[in-house]
């Protein structure tokens, strides 16, 4: 028997780390925390020194691994604030689709399916 305990995991994303999940009969979570130095951030507005002021948590969902199990990214990222500007902005997740709640795999995974229901339409008509 497979015990979660027996895993171990270590994937990683630019400046984003997963050391830890959690698997359940009905989801699967894997845990992204950010290791960047606010030593390589430089305002996005100015170009100013920036220092952490926030952290946040933001959940993405993802393509399920298996039929019937959702999965999760759970990223745990910076918020900073410039010194120079006094403008605010938090880190960006790379595997997020922009604007969304999901990532870029989920976002094409989701159009196929469309893509196959409007196909299914138009044949079956």
């Amino acid at each position: 028997m497979l015990i979660d305990k027996d895993i171990s995991i270590h994937l990683s994303c630019q400046q984003f780390e997963c050391k830890s999940f959690e698997i359940t009969d009905e989801k699967t979570v894997l845990m992204f925390t950010s290791n960047r130095s606010t030593g390589d951030v430089v305002c996005p507005y100015c170009g100013g020194r920036v220092h952490v002021y926030d952290s946040g948590r933001m959940v993405l969902r993802d393509m399920p691994l298996w039929h019937g199990v959702p999965l999760s990214l759970d990223v745990n990222h910076h918020g900073y604030r410039c010194m120079v500007c006094g403008r605010s902005f938090s880190e960006d997740f790379c595997m997020r689709y922009p604007g969304t709640r999901i990532t870029y795999r989920a976002a094409k995974w989701v159009a196929g399916d469309m893509k196959g229901s409007l196909e299914a339409q138009f044949t079956l008509n």
